[in-house]
């Protein structure tokens, strides 16, 4: 018999690589983003390509697929960035609504025209296919959010929420979750929350110019006593 010690796995922390990035229109959310390594923008606006990045203008469910599927082979990007997962949302929610009126005749136009959850659950299981297919992507994935302020029913204060019903869908599996905003001269980012790590010491690679844009907590660099920057 195998010695039990055998089984056990030595783990070791992996570094961060899939976030929700938070924020308002207009405040940097995108701008966060590009300074991830080597990113690829699925873009439902089309304003990543305007900024002079590398992106797929994306107008239908199959133009989604074939760039997630190409960024996943391709050797040329590190990351993915859904910018935003809200049109990715109305995609599917066209997509369900004209399927719905092309079998059965009628003429809805919104998910919620049809009586029993019929169509919003449909949704809801595509929303839920959709993270876990981004987040078993083996490599850097960023979903782009907007945010709305809503009152708190406990405390009584105003919070920021994703402007995704199921945003949970994809939360669940983040290592970070962002929030962007701009003041009007700076743009600024902050840690919402983050996956903790039990033990043991991260080598974040390519990812940690990004995170410390993001203001994430990172061990202090070493440097060699006596050397100097010129």
């Amino acid at each position: 018999m195998a010695d039990y010690k055998d089984l056990i796995i030595k783990g070791k922390p992996q570094p961060p690589n899939k976030f929700i990035i938070m924020g308002e229109p207009m405040s940097g959310k995108t701008t966060l983003a590009a300074k991830a390594p080597k990113p690829l923008f699925i873009s439902t606006d089309g304003n990543a390509a305007k900024a002079g990045l590398d992106a797929v203008n994306a107008d239908s469910l199959s133009a989604v697929r074939d760039a997630i599927n190409y960024f996943a082979s391709s050797k040329d990007y590190d990351t993915l960035v859904i910018d935003t997962v809200e049109g990715i949302a109305d995609l599917f929610e066209h997509s369900i609504i004209e399927n719905w009126n092309i079998e059965t005749g009628q003429s809805v136009s919104s998910l919620n025209d049809v009586p029993y959850g019929k169509l919003t659950g449909q949704f809801n299981k595509r929303i839920a296919a959709f993270a876990e297919t981004l987040w078993g992507v083996p490599k850097n994935v960023m979903v782009l959010t907007y945010t709305k302020r809503q009152l708190d029913e406990l405390s009584g204060s105003i919070v920021l929420a994703s402007e995704l019903k199921s945003i949970r869908q994809f939360t669940r599996f983040a290592d970070g979750i962002l929030l962007t905003s701009y003041d009007g001269e700076k743009y600024r980012a902050n840690v919402v929350s983050r996956r903790t790590v039990m033990a043991g010491t991260i080598e974040y690679g390519g990812i940690e110019p990004f995170l410390r844009a993001a203001g994430w907590e990172l061990p202090q660099r070493k440097t060699k006593v006596g050397s100097s920057k010129k």
